[in-house]
């Protein structure tokens, strides 16, 4: 059986790719919905490109976030290691800054 996080994740990195891959190949299809005829209207054509891009990287950012296990209501040992850190411990990146 497939882990809940990781269909969640999964389903936000498809509708990711989709909207950016509709940005960047500028497809009719996309553009033609009722909610994105009126972004269109308001900011034009390249604006509403923009919006779906950013809108698609935030998206795919999440799904690997959710895919990973990051959770606002996960318990620190859900993702734990052998040493007792949890995954997601932003210590370990410390001594790069």
């Amino acid at each position: 059986m497939l882990d809940p996080d990781l269909f969640v994740g999964a389903v936000a990195i498809g509708v990711g790719v989709w909207a950016l891959w509709s940005a960047f190949a500028n497809l009719n299809s996309a553009f033609q919905l009722h909610k994105a005829q009126w972004l269109e209207s308001l900011v034009g054509r390249m604006g509403a490109r923009l919006v779906y891009a950013i809108v698609g990287l935030g998206l795919i950012a999440l799904g690997v976030a959710i895919a990973m296990g990051f959770g606002p209501n996960k318990s620190p040992s859900a993702g734990s290691r052998e040493n007792g850190r949890p995954l997601h411990d932003v210590s370990l990146l410390l001594p790069l800054l």
